[in-house]
Formats: structure tokens, sequence, C-alpha cells
């Protein structure tokens, strides 16, 4: 059957092409909670966006990926691969 739909979709938006191309140049992801409890984000810096449309406004910024649509839910940045420590 079909998988159910995950809770706690956030959007993962890389804000600079070095960080669009370790993403496999896609421009916007979306990606629940658990994810990025083991993934790491290949980025210097993370900037956390209570919305998604603040996000969809932020500026291009070097070495950085912006993630939003989690409210003040940020539990996913405990987790010790949330954070690469990228170049």
């Amino acid at each position: 059957g079909c998988l159910d739909k995950p809770k706690g979709w956030l959007m993962v938006r890389p804000l600079c092409p070095d960080t669009r191309y370790a993403l496999s140049g896609l421009p916007i992801l979306r990606l629940p909670i658990h994810v990025l409890h083991s993934q790491a984000l290949p980025a210097k810096h993370i900037l956390v966006v209570e919305n998604e449309q603040s996000c969809l406004a932020l500026p291009e910024t070097e070495n950085t990926i912006a993630v939003a649509g989690g409210g003040k839910n940020i539990n996913w940045m405990q987790s010790r691969e949330a954070v690469s420590q990228a170049s």
C-alpha cells in the first residue's frame, strides 16, 4: 500500500549555487522533520525561518540553507547530524 503522509514537513531552500549543487541542483525541497534528524545539511549557515512566505523572499546568501515551516519546532536541530562541517 501507500505510505502514510509524513507529519511535520519543512521547506528546505538552498540560498546559493554551491548549496543548491550539493542538493542535486534542486531550488526547494520539502522534507519531513525526521529526515533532518539523520541527514546533514551541506552549508556553514542554517537560517531557520518561521514561515514559508518569508523563506521564499530571502535573497541569495553564500553557504546558507534556509529551513521554514516548522514554526517554533526546532527539535530537528538537536540531531548531531543536522548541520555538517561544510567548508
